[in-house]
């Protein structure tokens, strides 16, 4: 697997990203969640589809500018995903070779 660290391997670090971005409580478009993910727009504006439709966030309309914002639950999990990334950041990871050696002996 690499360099993979926990956080990357249990958690898609594109949508995550996008998510933790809407905790600013300010008014987001598509295009600078873009920007400031490291995304297309299309892959942004997909993934706010998703979020959207598990009502994680509201889309507001205004022209052909489209404003997002958490809703209450999506606000609930990206506290916990933040949470969550936080902890994992701290995991720390054996050597290569150890993982090896524990395999064979299992």
């Amino acid at each position: 697997m690499g360099e993979m660290n926990p956080k990357d391997l249990l958690i898609r670090i594109k949508p995550s990203k996008i998510l933790l971005l809407l905790r600013e409580e300010r008014e987001w478009y598509i295009s600078e969640l873009a920007r400031e993910s490291g995304v297309t727009y299309a892959y942004t504006d997909k993934v706010v589809d998703v979020l959207e439709r598990c009502n994680l966030v509201r889309k507001t309309r205004a022209g052909r500018k489209v404003s997002v914002q958490l809703t209450s639950e999506g606000v609930q999990i990206a506290n916990l995903l933040e949470e969550l990334t936080t902890r994992l950041e701290q995991v720390k990871m054996k050597p290569e070779e150890q993982i090896d050696e524990s395999m064979e002996k299992g």
